[in-house]
């Protein structure tokens, strides 16, 4: 490839790159008024994901369910966000970010409202539906906006800091469905969390926005199937794909089950267990920032470095989630967290590195339907049905075994990045060229 026989692969986007120019250059408030708000809305887009979990017992003692349907219940939000992450993607590429994430805030801060007011098990489960098709590619505009408005240099870290919103809503979610849970119940504790995804989301609407940086039929103006081919032929970003599916899979199984774990083999009530649980994803608090300082640091010998970061995190994560399952000890489940979070900031700007600027948006909804389709879509439902037959003990065994096959994958794309890097970089060149 041109690009790549002209520049040391070696130092693939280090400190021998020169800074690009930036799609979004904007006054310093304006950035933190796109960051808050991307932050806030991050934390209740997973809070109102996750908060359902702690709440299992008190939902399947109303309407007698299942492990395996209380598993549907966060199946079938990822069900939706699977199936719509990457047309809606696409439709972001093209269109204002900004007020496509204030719709999303607004629908799934519904979708909460409908499922606090079920009276049953069939509505409920369509509330949770419609919260899956809100938070679709929710998390493919904020991406693209922090790529747009953020210096190369800086990226990473700055993208950890915004995650911790991610992993803060998650800790969140967790705490307060148990404690607003035990106090006012399921229903009113789905319905509290719906009013400040309302508000925010009118927020969104008014951040401001850029222009497609292509508008041709290499570029953001080609059909979806084209899109589409461009990121199956591209092997980095499959296998990125790939490896964090496998992740996804045990993140997607403690964030389902981890209260239900923790009463049923640490004997904890209801409140103490999403407490508890909330403690653990409260690690993200360090783990993102550190995560985001590593893979910043690791870029200026090259970009793929970071690969290198995501596969000690990976590693850690796994072996501390087996020791706490072997040894019965729960708290390893924080260190298990404190390596999964660490990966995620390096792992979303790698991935935004090995495309052009014009389909970042669109690869991240790729991303989140392969992650879901490989790993956990299926995580919720399979641990509840494994549990049903065997016991939960044995579901996370399972969770744990998948999640080590992303050590191997992850050493994978090592090898692959610095091709697929270079060859985006010329795609970039390309379509600015049709611009012209």
């Amino acid at each position: 490839m041109a690009v790549a026989e002209k520049t040391n692969v070696s130092n693939a986007g280090g400190a021998g790159d020169t800074e690009e120019k930036l799609l979004l250059p904007l006054p310093k408030w304006k950035i933190w008024y796109i960051m808050v708000v991307i932050f806030i809305l991050l934390f209740f887009d997973f809070a109102t994901r996750v908060v359902v979990g702690p709440l299992f017992p008190l939902i399947k003692a109303e309407f007698n369910l299942s492990d395996a349907q209380l598993g549907l219940l966060n199946t079938v939000t990822l069900i939706m966000v699977t199936v719509l992450a990457m047309p809606l993607s696409y439709v972001i590429d093209r269109w204002r970010r900004g007020k496509m994430m204030s719709l999303m805030a607004i629908v799934w801060s519904l979708a909460s409202l409908v499922s606090g007011l079920a009276t049953n098990f069939g509505v409920l489960l369509t509330g949770r539906a419609a919260l899956g098709v809100a938070e679709a590619s929710y998390n493919s505009g904020g991406q693209t906006m922090i790529m747009a408005t953020i210096k190369k240099r800086r990226r990473t870290t700055v993208t950890g800091f915004l995650y911790t919103g991610m992993m803060l809503g998650i800790a969140g979610g967790m705490a307060l469905g148990g404690v607003l849970g035990a106090k006012y119940g399921w229903r009113n504790t789905l319905l509290i969390l719906a009013v400040p995804g309302l508000l925010f989301g009118i927020l969104a609407w008014f951040m401001p926005d850029f222009k497609n940086p292509a508008k041709s039929a290499q570029g953001a103006g080609a059909g979806i199937g084209a899109v589409l081919k461009s990121f199956v032929t591209n092997k980095s970003v499959m296998l990125m794909v790939i490896a964090y599916a496998f992740v996804n899979f045990l993140i997607y199984t403690t964030l389902s089950w981890l209260p239900t774990y923790l009463i049923r083999y640490d004997g904890m009530d209801i409140a103490k267990a999403g407490s508890m649980a909330g403690v653990v994803m409260v690690t993200a608090l360090i783990a993102m920032p550190i995560g985001g300082w590593l893979g910043d640091m690791a870029a200026r010998k090259s970009a793929r470095t970071k690969i290198l970061v995501i596969l000690l995190a990976t590693t850690i994560g796994t072996i501390a989630d087996a020791f706490a399952v072997l040894l019965n000890f729960w708290p390893l489940f924080i260190v298990g967290a404190l390596g999964v979070s660490t990966l995620i900031p390096p792992q979303q700007v790698s991935l935004q590195e090995l495309v052009p600027a014009h389909q970042r948006a669109s690869v991240f909804g790729f991303y989140y339907a392969g992650i879901f389709i490989l790993g956990g879509l299926w995580a919720p439902f399979a641990v509840g049905a494994i549990s049903d037959a065997v016991d939960l003990k044995t579901a996370f065994w399972v969770a744990i075994g998948i999640a080590a096959v992303a050590i191997i994958v992850y050493a994978f794309v090592y090898k692959s990045f610095n091709n697929d890097y270079f060859r985006a970089r010329q795609q970039e060149q390309d379509a600015a060229a049709l611009q012209k």
